[in-house]
């Protein structure tokens, strides 16, 4: 079984020539420009003024609408997935334990992205991140001293 894995390529992730890259880095983009003029809004906010509030309201609304970015983040996942269909069947006959969230990290990690667009395409932190593959490494059944990314490349 481990020769029929080994000789599946792995799709990279190429920051410089595709189209997953291109929204992945737009997504990214757009969330931390929104995060930042949150973070201002919210400052101006304890200015004083009824009207400056109001509308420092309803421009919150509107960025908060856009730190959700679930038409893009749909895009990249369904394009991830169908670059990954075999490392998915190979990586589940292989371990059959992990979960889709494990196997969808697993693959992230096989096409190497970065740890910060890993937490934005999975909406959580990059602690959670971190966490994330604390425990996929221990259901794969890695030691303290082996690398997951490598482990992962070698699949």
């Amino acid at each position: 079984m481990s020769d029929s894995i080994s000789k599946i390529k792995p799709e990279k992730y190429d920051k410089g020539s595709t189209d997953l890259s291109e929204l992945l880095s737009h997504t990214t983009d757009k969330k931390d420009w929104a995060q930042d003029l949150l973070y201002r809004i919210r400052i101006f906010r304890k200015s004083k003024g009824s009207s400056r509030i109001a509308a420092l309201n309803q421009l919150e609304k509107e960025i908060l609408s856009q730190l959700n970015p679930e038409d893009n983040l749909d895009a990249i996942w369904q394009k991830t997935k169908d670059m990954n269909k075999e490392f998915y069947q190979q990586l589940r006959l292989k371990h059959p334990g992990l979960s889709q969230n494990e196997l969808d990290f697993c693959s992230l990690i096989r096409m190497d992205f970065p740890m910060k667009d890993i937490a934005v395409l999975k909406s959580i932190t990059l602690k959670s991140v971190n966490m994330a593959r604390y425990r996929i490494k221990k259901k794969l059944g890695l030691e303290p001293e082996n690398d997951l990314d490598e482990y992962i490349q070698t699949l």
